[in-house]
């Protein structure tokens, strides 16, 4: 059964879409999307909105990819450059990295959505929601609803995962339970 609460906060976890390796000598951040995750991040946005969501703020690990992928959405979504942040975190600095984030977000923003990078997604989606989506391919989308107020407790209150998707998935981001 979905959280029912006035104070519901939604989390949008994406992990950045598919990057391109073309260029061996850049260094890990500088990797920008290849053709495929230049496709496949706006779609997902579309996505998004087919379904009702809307995160009010994206926060985006600094690496060239994901910071494509939350432009790609952002514009998608409509969201102007003051929505979207860059956390420098999310960049590989694991769970406590994306914790330490998402207590930073202001309480006057109950959706947002972060764009980072796998193992740690996946193992976050796992702890906050108790549901394993196993691993994230590039592109994926989960959607937490968590009862929290204020952000800086909501690693420590139980989330429900919602929805679910990914590039080669169903296109279906609606809310289970609703």
């Amino acid at each position: 059964m979905p959280l029912v609460s006035h104070e519901r906060r939604w989390l949008y976890l994406m992990r950045h879409a598919k990057s391109s390796w073309e260029d061996s000598g850049l260094d890990d951040l500088e990797r920008p999307l290849n053709r495929r995750g230049m496709k496949a991040a706006p779609e997902m946005g579309r996505r998004l909105l087919a379904h009702g969501h809307g995160p009010e703020l994206i926060i985006s690990s600094p690496a060239a990819r994901a910071q494509q992928t939350a432009g790609l959405v952002a514009g998608v979504l409509g969201l102007n450059d003051a929505q979207v942040a860059l956390q420098r975190s999310l960049y590989f600095e694991g769970i406590g990295g994306l914790q330490f984030a998402l207590e930073q977000v202001p309480n006057a923003v109950h959706r947002v959505m972060f764009t980072g990078h796998n193992p740690t997604l996946s193992q976050w989606v796992q702890q906050l929601s108790g549901t394993s989506v196993g691993s994230m391919p590039t592109a994926a989308i989960a959607v937490i609803a968590m009862a929290a107020e204020p952000w800086s407790r909501a690693a420590s209150m139980p989330g429900e995962l919602l929805a679910y998707d990914t590039p080669k998935g169903t296109g279906s981001l609606a809310l289970s339970g609703s």
